[in-house]
């Protein structure tokens, strides 16, 4: 899968990402500091990159409607390290056929996602 990695994402998911086959493209390498969330939702979407970010404002779907991107990864997890942030992508990844992520809204959590589309 195509990856657009969010500010929000620790810069060590890119090679995590990038290890299991994943192209990921890290926002903060070609979007301005502080980008706002408009700018990361267009480049997604013209670069048909399924989106990974902390930032909540993503699983709203009346602003973000999934079935418009090719998918959207929110996780939902306080106080997890980088290395927990990662190893909990990667499980995710390795467990969850890419369709199932294709157009959908994905809430990650520590035990468990939900999907919206």
């Amino acid at each position: 899968m195509e990856f657009l990695i969010d500010a929000n994402i620790p810069r060590s998911t890119k090679s995590v990402l990038e290890s299991l086959g994943h192209n990921v493209i890290d926002g903060r390498d070609v979007l301005p500091p502080a980008a706002p969330d408009a700018d990361v939702a267009s480049l997604a979407l013209a670069e048909k990159r399924v989106i990974l970010t902390r930032d909540q404002d993503f699983a709203n779907i009346l602003l973000y409607p999934p079935q418009q991107f090719p998918g959207i990864i929110v996780l939902k997890v306080h106080a997890l390290p980088p290395s927990g942030i990662n190893r909990l992508i990667a499980l995710f990844l390795t467990a969850t056929p890419a369709e199932a992520i294709h157009h959908s809204l994905i809430i990650l959590e520590h035990d468990r996602f939900r999907v919206k589309r």
